[in-house]
């Protein structure tokens, strides 16, 4: 299974980075939560956020959505 990661370098699956820490995500998660906008947190009435997806990523969705509404389908006797 090839690495998940940008680099793309272990063919093995290996970890090629060292994890952080819990404490370390937490910190990470707070500071990316605390750059968005209070209307997109508020639970009345938010604002909707829009999120695009790289061409590679929109492949990756789409194909996926392909395999499951054929995997869907009644199959002829």
């Amino acid at each position: 299974m090839p690495c998940a990661c940008p680099c793309r370098s272990s063919a093995r699956g290996e970890c090629c980075y060292e994890t952080p820490d819990v404490h370390e995500i937490q910190s990470y998660c707070k500071a990316q939560v605390a750059t968005l906008w209070d209307e997109v947190l508020r639970f009345e009435n938010p604002h909707r956020y829009y999120v695009d997806l790289s061409k590679p990523l929109w492949d990756i969705k789409n194909e996926l959505i392909t395999q499951a509404r054929i995997a869907s389908y009644p199959r002829k006797k």
